[in-house]
């Protein structure tokens, strides 16, 4: 792979990190009504919180990767 295409594929993999994101943040957005209507006014049990492991594990990882990707990956370049 030269270094042209690598250059390529690292931007493309940052264009769809920040499109998975956007799309996830989106739908958490849109539920929110509903989540805090049907959820989080009722009482704790275990699949409470497995429900908000589940929930908020992909929010969370995608974070993870955008933060990882464009802040500390790109400092360390310009470095």
């Amino acid at each position: 792979m030269s270094e042209d295409e690598a250059v390529v594929y690292l931007r493309w993999i940052d264009g769809t990190s920040v499109a998975t994101l956007t799309l996830i943040s989106y739908d958490y957005l849109l539920l929110l009504d509903k989540e805090v209507q049907y959820f989080w006014q009722r009482s704790w049990s275990v699949m409470s919180c497995l429900y908000l492991v589940v929930r908020y594990f992909g929010l969370f990882l995608a974070l993870y990767v955008v933060v990882v990707v464009f802040f500390i990956l790109h400092v360390k370049k310009r470095c």
